[in-house]
């Protein structure tokens, strides 16, 4: 796998505190328009007890935002596990 990855320009996986494999991505905004955009970090929410013997799922948190105004503007993220990126046009 690791092989693979690095035949296709990919880098060795990132590892954060609890060991988990965290994945670094670059967005930028490759466009020459006006229009702004916005990228947040999402972390899903839990499964939690709903006291009944069953389970429910915890609102998602958005956990970071980053602006991107002008083009050739860059964004480095890092998501993990249990989270998602959200890329809108604002």
């Amino acid at each position: 796998m690791a092989e693979a990855r690095k035949a296709l320009g990919g880098g060795e996986p990132i590892l954060n505190e609890e060991s988990e494999m965290t994945k670094k991505v670059r967005i930028e905004n490759a466009d020459t328009s006006d229009h702004k955009l916005v990228v947040q970090v999402w972390q899903k929410g839990a499964a939690m007890p709903d006291g009944l013997g069953g389970t429910n799922q915890a609102p998602d948190e958005m956990t970071a935002e980053y602006a991107i105004n002008r083009p050739t503007d860059m964004v480095d993220a890092h998501v993990h596990g249990g989270q998602y990126l959200v890329v809108r046009e604002v």
